[in-house]
């Protein structure tokens, strides 16, 4: 039998995870802010560097280091508890233990692709209604948006699904107590409004991933940051007015992307609806007595 994780030993390092993983998911979403106004500001200059996407980007290396430190810092917290709760040899370093080490590094990898100072390169690519200069700084920001995967990483800790009876539970039963489990559990007791949220923010982050896609087209139609939530908004609810459209390969492969990530949400809209008019079997009983009664008092 698997020893239990003791109470104190649990609730002060999930205390300093909390901590940690809050600053980083804070840190993440500052980051991309500086991001996207350092990319206005540069796409205004026609992709030449100021000092003042200089300095942005010089806080974003900055943000991004602070940010890997507090991933390391995650992975060794998590490696001791998966000591104590046995799943792995007690002797593991944090670079032998396979799974940790996967996602610490591939959360490494994302943080280190970042737009240093000074960096002015572009390239054109042909699109079907002409050619479309893009800067390698456009492109990485479209991969900062990745870096909200820190919210989701946040949920774990703030969630009761996650508390010390949970883990307890989990570890006899070789259950993973962690954030996708909470969310699973979440979305399964509060369905409606986790979907709400999911589709509100989704609607968020794919409509600036459009808007970046799609500025840099001559005559743009989404110079103006809410063409771009509209239309994801439009396309997503599967209603498509039609009136704006992308026009470049990016940007309708991020149409595409939110269009199927819709249709899971909706089809998970339509579950919820069913199983919220589902009667239990004393209800059911009940509705087919007033059904009855309603019944014979229309033939009278």
């Amino acid at each position: 039998m698997k020893p239990k994780i003791d109470r104190g030993d649990f609730r002060k390092s999930r205390k300093i995870l909390r901590a940690n993983d809050t600053s980083a998911a804070i840190i993440a979403v500052v980051s991309i802010a500086f991001t996207y106004i350092e990319y206005e500001i540069y796409y205004d200059n026609d992709y030449e560097s100021t000092w003042g996407t200089d300095f942005l980007r010089s806080l974003n290396v900055i943000l991004s280091l602070v940010i890997i430190c507090l991933v390391v810092r995650h992975y060794y917290i998590v490696l001791r508890f998966l000591k104590v709760q046995e799943l792995i040899y007690p002797g593991s370093q944090l670079c032998q233990a396979e799974g940790v080490r996967k996602n610490m590094f591939r959360e490494i990898l994302l943080l280190c692709i970042i737009s240093p100072p000074g960096l002015d390169i572009t390239y054109e690519f042909e699109q079907l209604d002409g050619e479309l200069t893009y800067s390698l700084d456009t492109l990485i920001t479209l991969i900062y948006l990745l870096r909200f995967y820190f919210l989701l990483k946040l949920f774990k800790q703030y969630s009761s699904w996650t508390d010390q009876a949970a883990v307890n539970i989990g570890q006899r039963r070789n259950v993973i107590v962690d954030e996708v489990w909470a969310l699973k559990c979440e979305l399964r007791t509060n369905a409606t409004n986790g979907l709400i949220f999911m589709l509100i923010f989704s609607i968020f982050v794919f409509g600036l991933a459009l808007r970046t896609t799609e500025q840099p087209w001559p005559e743009s139609d989404f110079e103006y940051i809410w063409n771009g939530w509209w239309i994801i908004a439009v396309s997503m609810t599967t209603i498509g007015y039609g009136e704006i459209v992308p026009t470049t390969h990016l940007g309708r492969a991020v149409v595409t992307a939110s269009c199927i990530w819709g249709a899971f949400l909706l089809s998970a809209f339509v579950v919820v609806l069913i199983e919220g008019v589902d009667l239990e079997d004393n209800e059911e009983e009940v509705y087919q007595k007033v059904t009855e009664r309603l019944y014979v008092q229309g033939k009278l």
